[in-house]
């Protein structure tokens, strides 16, 4: 009777155990080994093409120019390869900063400050792509005007900012590090990640990668197409875990031999050397963004493009020097500097101290009607 007893109570155990088990491991994302490679075709009319791969925690993206990248998210850091040198940089990826409180000795805002919405409309079609099922779906994409945020003489309602029109299959779960916030994934520009959406009827969508994909964005009154994607190849076979290491023989980036260039840009009157972002331990991280107004008589001739700037970035990370490197009309060129002279960043980090650091950065000036 007792061993009776005393066997039940070891099931009982057993059990309890394996539901405890269960639990643990459904309670974690899966993750399936995934390869598939995307052409993208710009405005330009030119096509571009990149392969990604994922295995378990981590991502590896190969592209066109020869850059390699791998996201190695049980690591929380970012590994870019130099195949040309045989070197490679580690990054450590970190959450993104919450957006600072405005300073309250700055005076009215010049602008409203906008949060994106997405509307989304599953047109019940659907289509053999890739060994499976793919659905069409549209995506609207809104900015919305912060309340409280727009400056008193200048209300200005919700807009369309981006038309996405594609055909999505489902795929295993991809690991995110950190997991994007609803702000970053809605603005999502590169649609290497896959994306997820709700239902009419409140429930969440499989995880969905676009297979096949056209972007449109307002310019002179209507949609216009900004971009195109298109999946080439797609698969779930197994990869090589030796993909998402560094391989063996390369070396560390350092100042000699970081792309086999002077990781010195300049030296200032001060003597405080200036390096190229990309020959530092950490580049430096934009901590608060200021948008760029628009100014009324770029406004009027409807003038639309990118400006780029150069600039310094220094060890309080402040923004100084800026230097316009591609002009796109002289009042835009003002408002761009205007801007980014009050961006705030975390210092580039060279050898353990925070150091002045060259950048690039683009403008880009787009009317929303």
């Amino acid at each position: 009777m007792r061993e009776k007893q005393s066997s039940r109570i070891a099931a009982c155990a057993v059990r309890v155990i394996f539901l405890f088990w269960l639990a643990l491991v459904t309670a974690q994302p899966s993750f399936s080994d995934v390869k598939f490679r995307i052409r993208t075709t710009g405005r330009d009319g030119v096509a571009r093409e990149r392969v990604v791969y994922v295995h378990g925690q981590r991502i590896r993206t190969e592209m066109p120019d020869g850059r390699i990248s791998i996201r190695q998210c049980d690591l929380h850091q970012f590994v870019r390869l130099n195949d040309e040198t045989k070197t490679f940089r580690v990054l450590p990826i970190l959450e993104p900063p919450a957006d600072l409180p405005p300073d309250p000795s700055e005076a009215e805002p010049a602008h409203c400050r906008v949060t994106p919405r997405r509307v989304a409309e599953d047109t019940g079609e659907s289509q053999p792509m890739f060994g499976t099922t793919a659905e069409h779906i549209r995506f609207w994409i809104y900015l919305d005007p912060v309340p409280g945020s727009c400056p008193s003489n200048r209300q200005r309602p919700s807009f369309l900012s981006q038309e996405r029109d594609g055909w999505y299959i489902e795929v295993p779960d991809f690991p995110e590090c950190p997991a994007r916030s609803e702000k970053e994934r809605l603005a999502l520009t590169s649609f290497a990640a896959p994306d997820r959406y709700v239902r009419p009827d409140g429930s969440l969508s499989p995880t969905l990668l676009p297979a096949k994909l056209e972007v449109k964005v307002p310019q002179a009154q209507q949609m216009q197409t900004e971009f195109q994607e298109e999946m080439l190849d797609f698969s779930t076979d197994p990869l090589d875990s030796s993909l998402f290491e560094i391989p063996a023989g390369y070396a560390a980036a350092t100042a000699g031999n970081c792309a086999a260039k002077n990781p010195i840009v300049t030296t200032p009157p001060d003597g405080t050397p200036v390096y190229d972002a990309e020959c530092i331990t950490t580049a430096p991280k934009l901590i608060r963004k200021v948008e760029p107004e628009y100014s009324e008589r770029a406004r009027k001739k409807k003038i639309e493009g990118t400006v780029v700037l150069s600039m310094i970035i220094d060890p309080l990370g402040d923004v100084r020097d800026i230097k316009v490197e591609r002009s796109l009309e002289p009042s835009l060129d003002e408002q761009a500097i205007k801007a980014v002279g009050q961006w705030k960043f975390a210092a580039g980090i060279k050898d353990g101290q925070s150091v002045n650091t060259a950048v690039k950065i683009e403008i880009t000036f787009r009317l929303y009607r």
